[in-house]
């Protein structure tokens, strides 16, 4: 334990003595006549309440504390004003970087009759204070299955038992540090290091005896844990009333000795009653004493808040009856993105959804299902955004319309170009976004006739009206011919095939070469002078 918390150690412990001696101190001198009887009861119903989502073993909020009950004052003691300060009745609480320990005592009683309850409740410490101690890990685990929450103790400080688990006829044998069960872990022993508890359970419920002036009676109960014993018939006892069994509750959770409570005559007949005036437990009283209030009761959904009478002075047979408050709930629903809508309803009112907003190029639906009433717990509804489908369209005249179907957002590029011999083709729009938006898509192809070149190679000729372009559409091309003075025109030429024309349906450039052939003449010289052949020579 480092210096820092054993000051404050020692300060709570200080406190809680001075505070417990003036307690004494001013019961002490004050006097006169006070009424046991409603200190008593007093004492029996104080507690404390938190607000909504602590409880005594992790404070975090201030809380009122009762003040007066039936008119029995109520006066408060904090071992620890640093931790919880008493102001006017409200319990002002100061968190530090740690959990802290604090008893709170409650003086109960006026003039010279007091009695003292005190409650020992943890403020919970505040994770955003900079921790300044080592804090260790202990985990609690029951079947290999973590059990209630993970401890962060802090070092030679000792963990909390979680509540005792239970498992179907089986009745738990304590806590160990070792899955085999073989050392038994020793709450008292401070926390120096992470450490794993495992929860032992045997077979087998617990024992419940009963038993009458300290004699067993009839034979011992074998019960589940949760289960409530089976009350054996009422015993019969010369010169006493049977008054009840000692045990208000016979719900077990361990091996169990209820003993018969016996008075003499003259009794009361006492009954507790729950909210439908189902009987919670029975008993005979003495004359002028008070009787015994149950275990309180539950009911789904509603706290319980006392009983509709006194009992504490019983002069006849008398009925009590329970009394409830209606629970709130919280609905919360979460849809990714958006602020948590949290609802606080009564138990069994109607739900009703919040409207969620659009968002573009999705739906939104609700994946976990809603109750029609507030349940008797927090509920948590989640929402979700589905990304829509979308399509884009391809169209090509002639052609069947290619249909794609693309979730919003994702990546999207233009689908590859059709291929058509003698034609060009392209797509309007020529690209897409490069997701998907939310909007179908309609791109349209189309077709092309390319053009192509005639070149002519003319060895020296010349040639007028053949084009010099054609496409696959173009009506067949009759080609003219080509002249060279002094030669005959021999054709059109690719390589060494004679071209006459290009037909309709071609493809391609065309390289077209004039050939010629040389015009000769035969030259014949006589006597009677030159001729030739042909007659003219030019």
């Amino acid at each position: 334990m480092n210096q820092t918390k054993f000051r404050k150690f020692r300060l709570g412990v200080l406190f809680f003595i001075v505070g417990l001696f003036f307690v004494l101190l001013t019961g002490c001198t004050e006097t006169g006549q006070v009424n046991k009887e409603d200190v008593r009861l007093a004492y029996e119903q104080v507690q404390i309440t938190f607000e909504d989502g602590d409880t005594k073993i992790s404070v975090t909020k201030d809380f009122q504390l009762t003040r007066t009950i039936e008119g029995v004052p109520i006066q408060w003691i904090s071992s620890n004003e640093d931790a919880i300060a008493i102001v006017q009745g409200q319990a002002v609480v100061t968190r530090s970087n740690e959990d802290v320990v604090v008893y709170l005592t409650a003086k109960i009683g006026n003039r010279g009759f007091y009695q003292y309850k005190t409650f020992e409740v943890i403020v919970k410490g505040d994770t955003q204070i900079p921790p300044e101690e080592v804090r260790h890990r202990v985990r609690f685990f029951v079947d290999d299955v973590l059990y209630g929450e993970v401890q962060m103790v802090l070092d030679g400080d000792n963990a909390l038992l979680p509540m005792k688990p239970f498992k179907e006829d089986h009745r738990f044998m304590g806590w160990f540090l070792d899955p085999n069960f073989a050392h038994e872990f020793d709450v008292s022993l401070p926390i120096t290091k992470d450490i794993d508890v495992y929860g032992k359970f045997e077979q087998g419920g617990y024992q419940v005896r009963f038993f009458v002036d300290g004699v067993l009676y009839g034979s011992p109960q074998y019960v589940k844990f949760g289960d409530s014993a089976v009350l054996p018939e009422d015993p019969v006892v010369d010169g006493k009333y049977f008054m009840g069994w000692d045990r208000q509750s016979l719900i077990i959770i361990d091996n169990t000795d209820i003993h018969a409570i016996l008075t003499p005559i003259p009794s009361y007949v006492v009954k507790f009653v729950d909210h439908d005036d189902s009987l919670l437990t029975q008993q005979q009283v003495y004359e002028k004493t008070a009787a015994s209030a149950p275990a309180n009761p539950t009911r789904v959904g509603y706290t319980f808040t006392g009983w509709d009478k006194p009992f504490n002075y019983i002069t006849s047979n008398l009925t009590v009856k329970a009394q409830y408050q209606i629970n709130q709930y919280t609905v919360t629903f979460k849809v990714p993105g958006l602020d948590d809508v949290v609802q606080t309803l009564d138990y069994g009112s109607e739900i009703v959804a919040p409207q969620v907003a659009d968002k573009v190029g999705h739906s939104f639906a609700w994946v976990d299902q809603i109750p029609q009433t507030v349940p008797a717990q927090n509920i948590v509804i989640n929402g979700a955004y589905t990304p829509n489908n979308y399509t884009i369209t391809y169209k090509v005249a002639g052609l069947e319309d290619d249909v794609v179907t693309v979730q919003f957002g994702e990546a999207i590029q233009i689908k590859a170009g059709l291929v058509k011999e003698g034609y060009a083709f392209a797509w309007t729009p020529s690209s897409l976004p490069q997701t998907m938006p939310a909007e179908n898509l309609v791109v349209n192809g189309a077709f092309t006739p390319i053009t192509y070149n005639i070149t002519y190679v003319l060895n020296g000729g010349t040639h007028t009206g053949n084009p010099e372009t054609y496409t696959i559409e173009t009506p067949t091309i009759t080609l003219a011919p080509a002249s060279k003075d002094g030669h005959t025109f021999d054709g059109w030429f690719i390589g060494e095939t004679k071209v006459t024309e290009i037909t309709l349906g071609s493809t391609g450039d065309k390289e077209l070469t004039a050939k010629f052939t040389l015009i000769t003449h035969d030259v014949t010289v006589t006597g009677d002078g030159v001729t030739t052949d042909p007659a003219v020579l030019t």
